[in-house]
């Protein structure tokens, strides 16, 4: 399982049941999420994830440093 993920323009709609249930599921050793959006839905997000860091970016290249600081972030040893 991954403890850490990468969402590119994800809504997170509530009509995106399955979808959703899917990701709470496979979320449960999550850590950290990135949400990478224009306009990032963080409340849903949260609402998929309660105990989970989410962080979000703007998609590249304006968001490319804090991509990369999340990368760095998850990469580092604990």
């Amino acid at each position: 399982m991954a403890s850490a993920l990468l969402v590119f323009g994800f809504a997170f709609n509530p009509y995106d049941e399955a979808v959703l249930s899917l990701l709470r599921l496979g979320g449960r050793r999550l850590q950290s999420v990135l949400l990478i959006d224009i306009n990032p839905k963080m409340e849903r997000a949260r609402a998929v994830w309660p105990h989970v860091t989410i962080a979000s970016s703007k998609p590249p290249p304006s968001g490319n440093t804090a991509i990369s600081d999340w990368l760095k972030r998850i990469k580092a040893p604990s």
